[in-house]
């Protein structure tokens, strides 16, 4: 035992420990500034926004209380969270294997026995004891599996993260979906007051023979055309809430009343300072790093259970006995023990063994080339959607002077019409190319607030400090 007992101090620091550090498959940096003009015009100059709270960026006080709300009651979170508390008690249960494991034992009994001579003997015994087994980890088998529990444990906090993220995200843009439709419908409804104006003057000038039927009816069908339109935003908006409700995990009923009706300006433009460092804290990333690493440590643990391992073991106990009689009474009690070393060594399991480290191998393969596709996805994202930010802003602003020739044509139009100069043709076709030019520049300014959303989960969450515009109240 003596012997056992030294071999396992010495192999103890023999210990097998992989850890490997995740490598890079490729330069973030330099394949993220050669992919869009915006990257490599020059180096970043704001640090990274930590609020997680991201939102808050758009200007938008509403939205506080919904992701509040959806981080209470969304049933995704909850999801998540039951998978966390999982995989932290697998680690636990993985943590605990490496140390001692204490029992305490118990008994009482007591008996008669009848003598072939005669009388009965009485007797009565109590024991206790407390056993204490240990594994000597000689080549840090438990060690790399708890390790690659750990690493799991990190990853599936990592997954909740992201579904947080995506959760945060799809709120965002349902909210902006129903501010949208509201704004569309204030739009049609200053152009339907408009037209209707318009109509009395068609009217007007129809009673007085300087307009004719073609006009008033021209006229009227431009107003049915803005009153059609209106009535599609009606299960739009419907459809909104829906789906708002459903992300925050509440009864439609329930949904607390949004007095939101205008889309936030466009996000100022942050291109040149997105790089390749805002990409690390991205959840799914962080997953995949993590579950590289559990793999690796597994690796380790499977090598290590095909080596020798080395058993201990001490029982400390305390009895009594005691036994009654014609002839006598005895007692008997003390302090006893046991300690015992046993040394376990594979010889042939029939490749078995191999076959778990091959498997673990494979394991860690698969992880490696997930985390690299996951790093490429990211890479994709981050660059395809900066790229249609930029071309994006350049429709806006090319809408943004459409609006303003839509705008002079109308006046132009009606000026001309006023006059005599035409008839109402011109107007019609003029308020139409107007009402189009407006709902387009509100589309556009829709995509771009839901692309900066894309770009915001394409790197993880907070984006480089910047200005928060000014929230829709505060419009002139």
């Amino acid at each position: 035992m003596k012997h056992a007992l030294i071999l396992s101090l010495l192999l103890s620091g023999c210990v097998y420990g992989r850890g490997r550090q995740t490598e890079e498959p490729f330069d973030l940096d330099a394949e993220l500034s050669r992919g869009g003009e915006q990257g490599a015009a020059s180096p970043p100059t704001n640090a990274r926004d930590d609020d997680p709270a991201w939102w808050t960026g758009f200007g938008v006080s509403e939205l506080d209380a919904l992701e509040t709300r959806a981080a209470q009651s969304a049933p995704d979170l909850r999801t998540a969270e039951a998978r966390v508390m999982r995989a932290n008690a697998l680690a636990t249960q993985a943590s605990a294997a490496r140390y001692p494991t204490v029992s305490l034992n118990g008994s009482l009994s007591v008996g008669r026995s009848n003598s072939p001579v005669g009388g009965s003997i009485d007797s009565r015994s109590a024991n206790v004891s407390l056993p204490i087994a240990w594994e000597v980890d000689l080549f840090a088998r438990r060690a790399n599996a708890a390790a690659s529990a750990r690493r799991s444990a990190s990853a599936s906090e990592a997954d909740a993260d992201g579904i947080a993220l995506v959760l945060q995200a799809q709120v965002v843009e349902a909210y902006f979906d129903l501010v949208d439709v509201r704004s569309q419908r204030r739009l049609l409804e200053e152009d339907r007051e408009a037209d209707a104006h318009t109509s009395e003057l068609v009217l007007l000038r129809f009673s007085r023979g300087l307009a004719t039927a073609v006009d008033v009816e021209q006229a009227r069908q431009q107003e049915i055309a803005d009153d059609a339109q209106l009535s599609l935003l009606t299960s739009a908006e419907t459809s909104a809430r829906l789906r708002l409700a459903t992300l925050l995990g509440m009864p439609p009923s329930t949904l607390p009343e949004l007095t939101g009706s205008a889309l936030p300006p466009p996000p100022a433009d942050l291109g040149a300072q997105v790089h390749a460092d805002l990409l690390a804290e991205r959840p799914d990333l962080r997953a995949a790093r993590s579950r590289v690493s559990a793999a690796d440590h597994a690796v380790g643990s499977a090598i290590a259970s095909r080596l020798p391992s080395i058993q201990l073991s001490f029982t400390p106990g305390y009895s009594s006995v005691r036994s009654e009689s014609s002839s006598g009474n005895s007692t008997s009690t003390g302090i006893n023990y046991t300690a015992a070393a046993s040394l376990s060594a594979p010889l042939f399991d029939g490749f078995a063994g191999r076959a778990r480290v091959d498997e673990q191998r494979a394991n860690l393969m698969e992880a490696e080339a997930g985390y690299e596709r996951a790093l490429l996805g990211a890479l994709v994202e981050v660059e395809a959607t900066l790229a249609l930010e930029r071309d994006e802003r350049a429709h806006h602003e090319a809408l943004m002077r459409s609006v303003e020739v839509a705008e002079r044509l109308v006046a132009a139009a009606q000026d001309r019409f006023r006059l005599g100069l035409s008839d109402f043709l011109p107007v019609l076709g003029a308020l139409r190319s107007r009402t189009l030019a407006r709902l387009a520049l509100l589309a556009s300014e829709r995509r771009l607030l839901s692309l900066r959303v894309t770009l915001h989960r394409a790197v993880g969450g907070p984006l480089p400090h910047s200005a928060p515009p000014p929230s829709p109240e505060q419009e002139p």
